[in-house]
């Protein structure tokens, strides 16, 4: 039994290592392909035709969901080998909520969902990397998104037992209780159908549960089939006499390998 625990660890390092390698290999390329599609709707709009600028957006949303995919399994990758360190700064929630779902809002334009964020101004500010908890938002958020075809999506925090409380309802199609056990665990999509539309691997609440846990939060989920689910998570208080006053165009610099500034553009297509 030692020998073949053995024999199956080096095997799941081997298709690890295998993963961030191709990973890796593919993103330069993949952002040519991205940036090139970008530079001809940029300045050669007035040479080509309808038809061929719906053609390179949908290639350049494609590029951009490619990347996704791959930041995600290079994030896998660094959580399983303890290669992420956060850097963590005093943050307003609010601010950081309301950027990411004003990005998010255009993904919603065709579909019947209203999005609310029930935030008060007097929340404690969180103790949090910048970067991450971006990504955390993005990722509940985004999941659902895709699986909420008609209704809302609702936001709140609130400060519970020296930690923030955020939780995320919506009105999808909620998961039964054979899925909730393992719907934390990587590579675990629900829907077959929807997923096919939404695309991914399956990758983001099991990043998004590690990356809560490195901040010294806890992340949870309640769900009922056919009426929706609520995804809660918490993140330590920062200190009271720290600075959180940033602005949203600071929150947003640097951290194109989390969200990229033309990112809504690429996932239009996942969400239509």
């Amino acid at each position: 039994n030692k020998i073949l625990t053995g024999q199956l660890q080096e095997e799941i390092k081997r298709k690890d290592d295998f993963l961030a390698n191709t990973s890796h290999e593919l993103r330069n390329p993949l952002h040519s392909i991205i940036n090139i599609g970008h530079s001809i709707l940029l300045h050669k709009q007035d040479v080509i035709d309808d038809e061929i600028e719906d053609e390179i957006k949908l290639q350049v949303s494609i590029g951009h969901h490619m990347s996704r995919t791959l930041d995600d399994l290079l994030d896998i990758t660094r959580i399983k080998e303890h290669r992420i360190k956060l850097e963590q700064t005093p943050l307003h929630l609010g601010n950081i909520v309301f950027a990411v779902v004003d990005m998010l809002n255009v993904l919603i334009e065709n579909k019947d969902v209203t999005i609310s964020i029930e935030i008060d101004e007097y929340v404690p500010s969180v103790y949090a990397d910048k970067n991450r908890l971006i990504q955390i938002l993005f990722n509940l958020l985004h999941n659902a998104l895709k699986y909420t075809i008609k209704g809302s999506i609702t936001i709140l925090a609130y400060e519970e037992n020296n930690f923030v409380k955020v939780e995320i309802e919506d009105t999808g199609i909620g998961m039964d209780e054979a899925f909730l056990e393992k719907v934390f665990l990587p590579y675990q999509q629900s829907d077959s159908s929807i997923t096919a539309v939404g695309g991914g691997l399956g990758l983001g609440l099991n990043i998004s549960k590690n990356l809560v846990e490195l901040h010294g939060g806890s992340i949870s989920v309640q769900s009922t089939k056919d009426e929706g689910s609520t995804f809660t998570f918490t993140l330590p208080l920062a200190d009271e006499s720290a600075n959180t006053d940033i602005s949203i165009e600071e929150m947003f610099e640097s951290h194109d390998e989390v969200i990229e500034s033309d990112t809504t553009v690429g996932l239009h297509k996942m969400i239509e």
